[in-house]
């Protein structure tokens, strides 16, 4: 605890940021929360909780024509995502993904996949290893 006062004392400004990518539900898959980080400005990057995206019907996700793509962004220009980051873009479950990628830039992340056989059972992805940085002023924000 005592840390963490140094801390804000010699920052001046804490950062109270709301990580999150709320529970939603697109035709039956759903999106997990990232969770809520709090993150001091000067300090180090801080790791988000996986990411889960979850169909609950085996014709949520369709068989790709081409490469898909998921683009993670950061709330505003006080934070930025760590370019340096592993960040995992895995899949499990019956479908056949192929093609994937991560691309990581200051602002966003792109996720790529082509995925086919997505009709012989339920299938998840997971993302993992983002890591965010406080830059600036007291701010809060969701990523989207």
């Amino acid at each position: 605890m005592r840390h963490f006062y140094k801390a804000l004392i010699k920052i001046g400004c804490l950062i109270f940021l709301s990580f999150q990518i709320k529970q939603t539900s697109l035709a039956q898959a759903t999106v997990s929360s990232a969770g809520n980080e709090t993150i001091c400005i000067g300090g180090n990057a801080i790791t988000l909780d996986d990411i889960l995206i979850a169909e609950s019907n085996n014709a949520d996700f369709q068989n790709t024509t081409g490469i898909e793509s998921y683009v993670i962004s950061v709330p505003s220009a006080n934070f930025e995502f760590n370019t340096g980051a592993s960040v995992l873009f895995n899949h499990t479950g019956a479908g056949t993904v192929t093609n994937t990628s991560v691309n990581i830039t200051p602002t966003t992340i792109t996720l790529n996949y082509s995925l086919v056989n997505t009709a012989n059972g339920l299938d998840n992805f997971t993302i993992s290893g983002i890591e965010v940085l406080a830059l600036n002023t007291l701010d809060v924000g969701n990523i989207v």
